[in-house]
Formats: C-alpha cells, structure tokens, sequence
C-alpha cells in the first residue's frame, strides 16, 4: 500500500512544472504551503474588494482594519518562512536528503524557496504601499530608511534581498566574490524577521529567526569543521581527465554513486565517487574544462584536501529500483555508473542492466576495460561505447524505451534534456527517468 501511495505521487509530482517537477511528499508540502500562502493573499484581495464597494472609497491610507493590509502582511510572514527554509536546506544535513528523497531534490527544493521568497517580499512590500496610498508619509515610512526603527529593518530585507538577488542574476562574479554575496544574505533576512519582531513581538517569528539564523551559521561556518581530512595517494592524467585516488583520516559512509565535495585552494566542487577501495579510499575521475578543475593538475601525491559527504542518493535509487535498466552516461558522466557497476557485480551480479557510453572518441573511454571485465561478472548485462567522432553523433530515437523499465542518465545538462524528451514521447513516465544533476554555484 505504502510503495502504490509513493508511486502515485511519484506520477504527480513529475508533472509539475521547475523546481517541484519529481519532488517527494516532503518537497510537495512546501509547494503546497506556498500555494497556500497564495491563495490566502488571493481571499484577502477579494475581500478588499467587497471592503471598498461597501465602503464607497478605494484607499484607506494605511487602515489596518482593510482586508488588503492583511494580503501585504501575511505573504510577509510566509516569505520569511521560505527564506529562512532556504538556509536550512543550504546545510547539507544529510537528513535532509533523506527527507527530500536526494541532494539533487534538495538543491531544486532551495532554488524554488529561495525564488519564492523573493516574490513574496516584492508582493508584501508592494502590496503595503499601494495599501497605504494616499498617506504618502506612511508610504515614505514603508520605502525609505531612518523614519522609524521597525521599518527602517523592514527596507533593509527587501532592498537588500533585491539588491544581493540582483547581483547574483545580472553580474557574473568570481566564483569566491559570489560566495561572499552569497553568505551576506543573512543581512535581509534578519532585516526582514527583525522589522516584523519589532512591530508585533510575535513569537513564531522569533522562532523562524533563530531557526533560520543558525541553519545559516551552520553552512557558512560550521560546515567547514564537519570536513574530513585526505591525503592523495596516486594521482594520473588521461587526456582532460585527472584521476585521483584519496585516502581519508576516518572511515566513509556509503559512497555508492555519490558526491563529495572537494575543498581544495579557498573553493569547494562536487566530484563524483568513481571507485572505493577500503572504507577509506576513494578515487575521483574529473574533467579538467574550467579554472578550478585545471588547477587539480598541480595536486599530487602526498598533497593533503578536506573533502565534505558524501552526498547524493543516484546510486541508491539503480541499486533498489527493480527491473531491466538503461543507463546512459556521455563523457565524465560514466563516474558514478562505474561505482555502482563495482557493488551490483558483487551484490546482484543477476540484474539486467545495458550501458551506454557516449563519447567523442574511443581513447576517451578510459575506463572501457574495467567496465567490460566487471560486466563479464553479470551475465544479464551488456555494453555499448559510442564514438560520435567515427560514427556521428547519437540517435536517441534508436533507443527502444518499451524494454528497460527504468532508464538512469548521467552527463550535460543538454544531452540528458534531450534525452528524457525523447524518452517521455516514447511513451516511458517521467518517474521511470532519472537523471543525476548536481548545479554548483
């Protein structure tokens, strides 16, 4: 009963549209409670309405008795909650990925409460000053800064949640000038939390606050003391793929088709887990294609990293979904394929499972014979490396989607859209489609 409720919402929730699109309950409560806070606003605009028909005016100059101050106020409340849910989920407590159903969940989850923060603000900041229209000192209380303590708070959360928004979409920062934009986000938030404290003393707002204001202490600082020391112990190059093996201070978690985060010269990148030898090894295969990645050349052997996680649920998600698979990795997307290859030889060396690996050239595919000598161990499973430099880029209208029951892809943003447009006109759901994204920024 319980496995028909979570495919059932499985099926819903991977129709919704951005961010919520294959969310788990817990990821749907949110957008409910958004939606939630809308249709409230919605109610009060309707009867402000109905309050200026009976009342034969339409502005009240602030009168905290009309229906529409109440649409202004609340959606204040429920933009302070999702900003503050926005620092929670920026900790990477892995009960949260637990909760969420995934890092990837997690990460889609921040983004949209992070938006919808931002809308919400704009909404109740508005929606005030319209409100209080024609009282144009009020208006100025409510935009401008030093006329009183409360609101003075208050414009501080708005303009300066716009103003580090702003920043973010429109201005392409160094990767460490963004993260210091990004860590100054708290500014707006105890702006926001503290105007509405300060004007009502209203006590699930001081809870949102603390609670919010510790999640943010937790990943801008305290994250950084939950990192576990490594040391590399062999280091290759093949081509743009740099191929370090690690070897921590203290045993692992489970690594199986998971990320770590590498923290190495001021910056931190998540990297698949490639392989694990003992509890304590683990060996990460990256593309060198940008600046950070570039500079892992100059990492050697002795060099000593902090790594964070792991993270990442992709290959817990091929290791329980029964049925026949298709896998489909293009490039470095081949790397957490290769770590689950490496557990389902042992553990069920009887599933039915076909790998697809594209590449631009065969001598890119640098892990060929390890994958065909673990697949040797399956007698179900089989092979393929696709050469688009020799035999022209591939056709996914080939792939027959009526035999896997479940398809899993890993590699760029463009490639695995295509691929599950291709694949939900083919007739397979999208629940049946799961892909490993990971955005770092």
């Amino acid at each position: 009963m319980a496995n028909t409720a979570a495919t059932v919402i499985d099926q819903i929730s991977y129709r919704f549209p951005g961010n919520l699109k294959g969310q788990g309950p817990a990821g749907l409560v949110v957008g409910a409670t958004a939606l939630y806070a809308l249709v409230l606003a919605f109610i009060e605009l309707i009867g402000a309405v109905d309050f200026r028909l009976a009342m034969g005016q339409w502005f009240f100059g602030g009168d905290d008795s009309d229906p529409l101050f109440e649409a202004g106020s609340g959606l204040g409340f429920y933009a302070a909650l999702l900003f503050a849910l926005n620092f929670i989920l920026a900790t990477r407590w892995h009960w949260m990925e637990r909760l969420f159903g995934g890092a990837g969940k997690v990460y889609a989850l921040h983004a949209f409460a992070g938006k919808t923060a931002l809308t919400f603000v704009l909404l109740h900041t508005g929606i005030l000053v319209v409100q209080a229209m024609p009282e144009w000192s009020l208006v100025g209380t409510y935009l401008l800064p030093g006329r009183d303590l409360a609101y003075t708070l208050g414009v501080v959360g708005s303009f300066g949640l716009l103003a580090l928004v702003a920043v973010t979409i429109w201005i392409k920062l160094p990767y460490r000038s963004w993260q210091k934009t990004h860590k100054l986000m708290i500014v707006p938030f105890l702006g926001g939390t503290l105007h509405a404290i300060v004007l009502q003393g209203d006590v699930y707002m001081m809870v949102i606050t603390a609670v919010g204001a510790y999640a943010w202490l937790d990943s801008t600082f305290l994250f950084q003391r939950r990192a576990t020391g490594a040391v590399v112990r062999s280091a290759r190059t093949f081509g743009d793929i740099r191929e370090l093996v690690l070897t921590a201070d203290k045993p692992m978690p489970s690594t199986l088709g998971k990320f770590i985060l590498l923290d190495y010269s001021g910056r931190r990148h998540p990297f698949s887990v490639s392989g694990v030898g003992d509890a304590k090894e683990l060996r990460l295969s990256i593309r060198m294609s940008g600046a950070f990645t570039q500079s892992l050349a100059n990492l050697d052997v002795g060099h000593r990293i902090r790594i964070h996680g792991p993270f990442g649920d992709f290959g817990n998600r091929i290791a329980s979904t029964p049925g026949p698979q298709l896998w489909v990795a293009a490039g470095i997307g081949i790397t957490p394929f290769l770590n689950v290859l490496h557990h389902l030889s042992k553990a069920q060396p009887d599933r039915t499972i076909h790998l697809l690996w594209l590449v631009r050239r065969t001598p890119d595919a640098i892990y060929r014979e390890e994958v065909e000598r673990l697949m040797r161990l399956m007698p179900s499973a089989s092979f393929t490396v696709h050469d688009s430099t020799s035999q022209g880029r591939f056709d996914f209208e080939r792939l027959d989607a009526s035999k896997p029951k479940s398809v899993f892809i890993c590699g760029p943003d463009h490639m695995m859209d295509q691929l599950e447009q291709r694949l939900l006109r083919k007739g397979m759901r999208a629940n049946q489609i799961i892909s490993e994204r990971f955005k770092h920024r």
